[in-house]
């Protein structure tokens, strides 16, 4: 049933936006027509300047500006495969400069959190959820930003909008993931990927960037800045959006009236 209503709606829609590349070869077995299909990603809405030189010192910020810190910021959920993170820190505690912080909630926090006291990880902080308006100064005292989520089939097409905020943030990404979030990292050269769910992986990703000079890490970082500026700023895809609207209707009404039922 579910599958009539879509294939319902596809056939009678001009034009079918999709946020990832993953779920086109899906939308094509429903539509049976690729020229209606155009990839339109999510985008993220920096804050005005004037609202980010308000920000008051931040505890958290000045912690994570200590060593060398990786941020997960978001969701702490069954999809994000917190585990692995837990699994890759429990790995690094003889390298006592690298630090994890959890910066969120979710339905899973709580367990993170029992996991983490009962391994005595003293490299893991979870602070809970923060306002949004404090992540920017966060965000840029951050060393690396993690993206991860779980091995599975339902994931691969998935683009958490975390990433766009990290490509913006300007620092070098670690993204524990298999699909397309992995493939934006990769083609942007915004920093390192690894499998999913593997946390020797990740664990050797965050030495890579750890060993790296910091010049290398300030490249990856301005690679992302550039990518999200081209693909995901707000008035790049605002432009687009309203220029592919008049697009498809001016198409649309170039068929009424051959039609002889323009209005």
């Amino acid at each position: 049933m579910v599958g009539l209503a879509v294939r319902y709606i596809y056939h009678f829609s001009d034009s079918i936006l999709i946020q990832s590349e993953g779920f086109r070869t899906f939308v094509e077995r429903w539509t049976g027509n690729k020229e209606r299909i155009r990839f339109y990603p999510n985008t993220f809405e920096e804050m005005p300047v004037e609202v980010l030189t308000e920000f008051k010192e931040s505890s958290i910020a000045n912690d994570v500006a200590r060593g060398f810190s990786v941020v997960f910021a978001g969701n702490i959920g069954t999809a994000q495969s917190c585990e692995t993170i837990i699994e890759a820190a429990s790995l690094l505690q003889s390298i006592p400069e690298i630090k994890f912080y959890l910066i969120g909630g979710g339905s899973m926090a709580e367990s993170i959190g029992k996991n983490i006291a009962a391994c005595k990880l003293e490299n893991v902080v979870m602070t809970g959820r923060v306002p949004a308006e404090d992540m920017p100064p966060i965000y840029a005292s951050a060393s690396v930003l993690l993206l991860t989520l779980r091995d599975e089939p339902a994931l691969l097409s998935t683009i958490p909008s975390k990433l766009q905020s990290y490509l913006a943030a300007g620092k070098p990404i670690i993204s524990s993931t298999t699909g397309e979030s992995a493939k934006i990292v990769n083609n942007a050269s915004a920093g390192i990927t690894c499998p999913a769910g593997d946390a020797a992986a990740l664990a050797k990703a965050v030495i890579k960037l750890y060993e790296l000079p910091v010049g290398e890490r300030v490249r990856f970082g301005e690679n992302g800045r550039k990518y999200y500026e081209t693909y995901y700023h707000l008035q790049t895809r605002v432009t687009e959006l309203v220029a592919h609207f008049k697009d498809v209707s001016g198409v649309f009404g170039e068929y009424q009236r051959k039609k002889g039922r323009a209005w």
